[in-house]
């Protein structure tokens, strides 16, 4: 049940600040022609959003010692991260983007993958990607496809030794623990 919970939680939370980032630079370059002449207004709506929605989540669980609070910010920044390595891969590709178009596309991303409909969103956040990409960019959606296969292969070529030294770090802590609840 708490699993279940948190993981309601986690998928909410991630959601508020993917549209708390994503909206306002989404809302800016749809509505407003030349917002680049701006791009600190959306970037501080942004940013405060993340704020308040950091403070919020502070004071709703402080009570139960909580620290969810810091799921906010880590998840902007993980956003950030997607979106410089997405930015990334179409500069690679010799068709570059703004970098707002690339957080709008990663919260895309991220949000398909977060829903689970296939593993991690195989196939579904390239297209996602695609699809915001002939909306928001000039950029063929062929090349937007392919910048999206790009990020995923760069992302699994960090996730895959980071997570191997994550679990031999694990493995030595438990077998340290183990040995501590022996001895003791």
């Amino acid at each position: 049940r708490h699993s279940g919970a948190t993981l309601v939680y986690v998928m909410v939370v991630t959601a508020l600040v993917f549209a708390a980032v994503a909206a306002p630079l989404a809302i800016a370059r749809v509505a407003a022609p030349g917002y680049e002449r701006i791009p600190w207004f959306s970037w501080a709506v942004a940013a405060a959003a993340v704020l308040w929605l950091s403070v919020g989540l502070r004071f709703a669980w402080d009570a139960r010692g909580a620290r969810q609070w810091s799921w906010a910010p880590l998840r902007a920044a993980d956003l950030l991260v997607a979106s410089a390595r997405l930015w990334l891969a179409f500069a690679a590709l010799g068709s570059p983007i703004g970098f707002a178009e690339a957080v709008v596309m990663s919260a895309a991303s991220l949000v398909v993958k977060l829903i689970g409909l296939t593993p991690n969103g195989l196939g579904l956040s390239e297209w996602a990607v695609a699809a915001l990409s002939a909306v928001l960019t000039p950029v063929e959606t062929g090349v937007a496809a392919a910048a999206a296969v790009l990020d995923r292969a760069v992302e699994v070529a960090v996730v895959v030794p980071a997570g191997l030294v994550g679990l031999a770090w694990l493995r030595r802590e438990s077998k340290s623990q183990a040995e501590t609840v022996a001895v003791g």
